[in-house]
């Protein structure tokens, strides 16, 4: 589950969102808020941007494999498993 989730995408979400909180809580003269979100949001927010560059995508597949590939999958050796399961998740490189 975790594997079709691009963590880059995330840290710009939660960074953008704790930023923006930071932002505000600036604006409006809240120290604590501010704090926790320049200092919390921003590192997040440049992470996710360098995840995002250094992205590679998973390779799209098929979601209901044919029977013939799934008595395949069965003589798999563990490194072809393992192959198959690092070209269909996020990568970052």
């Amino acid at each position: 589950m975790l594997g079709s989730v691009s963590l880059g995408t995330l840290g710009l979400i939660v960074g953008a969102l704790l930023t923006g909180v930071g932002v505000v809580a600036y604006a409006a003269g809240n120290a604590t808020l501010n704090l926790a979100g320049f200092f919390y949001g921003v590192p997040l927010l440049l992470g996710g941007l360098a995840l995002k560059a250094a992205e590679l995508k998973p390779v799209p597949y098929r979601e209901a494999p044919t029977p013939e590939a799934i008595a395949g999958r069965s003589q798999a050796t563990p490194t072809q498993t393992q192959i198959r399961r690092d070209v269909t998740r996020y990568r970052y490189g």
